[in-house]
């Protein structure tokens, strides 16, 4: 129902013949499915060496423990799971500090069930996160911070990295429990003050 309003107005927006109309619908749309939110976007490391080497059964049986880890820990920090695309998980957060502190028990969590696991099956991630007004439909998510998220997560952070725009960072209330190492960084074209969270 939410989704099918919002291609209503989409399809309003592309035919209207006029920018002030154009406007208004932009306008209600954001009213509409806007929200501000944290999001948090994690990538598996290894994707091509793994899948050459072990094949695609090997990769996913991979994939769907990471999946189970993100979704409980997720959960548990009163986080959402918009979607799941191959090796990577969207999350949303309304606390930006509980997107930041599911990030660091994912990894956490992970390390401890590599524990158990042989060396081929053992699962690292990176992590990235962003926050800002974003357009949250039933499954699925857009907006500028989950372009950046997606960004750090996918292309800059390595295994095991956290990486926090200073915007997620200022908008919690109190970060000296964690540890931060301020990096600017260029993501799209554009530079974008960032931090690397450690435990």
């Amino acid at each position: 129902m939410k989704d099918r309003h919002y291609k209503t107005l989409m399809s309003q927006y592309r035919s209207a013949q006029d920018d002030d109309i154009r406007e208004n619908i932009r306008q209600e749309i954001w009213a509409t499915f806007g929200k501000k939110r944290a999001t948090l976007v994690t990538d598996m490391s290894g994707f091509t060496y793994l899948s050459h080497r072990y094949g695609s059964v090997h990769y996913l049986s991979m994939i769907e423990m990471m999946e189970e880890v993100v979704r409980e820990v997720v959960v548990a920090h009163k986080g959402d799971v918009v979607k799941c695309e191959a090796d990577n998980t969207f999350s949303i957060f309304e606390d930006p500090l509980l997107a930041v502190e599911a990030s660091i028990a994912i990894n956490c969590r992970l390390e401890k069930e590599n524990l158990h696991l042989e060396e081929k099956f053992q699962v690292g991630i990176a992590c990235g996160i962003a926050y800002g007004t974003i357009l949250v439909l039933e499954d699925d998510i857009y907006g500028q911070s989950v372009i950046i998220a997606s960004k750090l997560g996918e292309d800059t952070a390595i295994k095991g990295e956290i990486l926090v725009t200073q915007k997620c960072i200022d908008a919690i209330d109190e970060v000296s429990h964690l540890r931060q190492k301020p990096v600017m960084l260029e993501v799209s074209k554009v530079e974008v003050l960032c931090c690397y969270i450690g435990r």
